[in-house]
């Protein structure tokens, strides 16, 4: 039987310890390693319970955090998040570009 293997509490604390580092990065990129040291553990370990306890990347989570940032400050203040440097580092840019022009074209559309 291959059925994935079940997460531990300590699984669910280290991925609360690194929701939380993520959470309150405001919406700039975090290392993995600045992450696993967060939750104590190895990058290595962190990926394992991470993926154990929510079925997803750490890395998926960071960018789906730092969209949800960039799109409560509003589409507009998000568009010149396009041009700072955590935001031109990232190899995330053509992700958060995508979404930028997802949103820009249904601003456009008439409702």
């Amino acid at each position: 039987d291959a059925r994935a293997p079940t997460p531990t509490r300590a699984d669910h604390e280290i991925v609360r310890a690194i929701e939380y580092a993520i959470d309150h990065a405001g919406g700039r990129d975090v290392a993995l390693p600045a992450l696993a040291a967060a939750a104590g553990v190895s990058v290595a370990h962190a990926c394992r319970a991470f993926r154990r306890a929510t079925g997803g990347s750490i890395h998926r989570r960071v960018v789906e955090a730092r969209l949800r940032h960039a799109l409560a400050l509003g589409f507009r203040d998000a568009a010149r998040l396009r041009d700072e440097p955590e935001w031109g580092a990232s190899r995330n840019l053509p992700d958060f570009q995508s979404v930028l022009a997802e949103l820009a074209a249904a601003e456009r559309t008439p409702r």
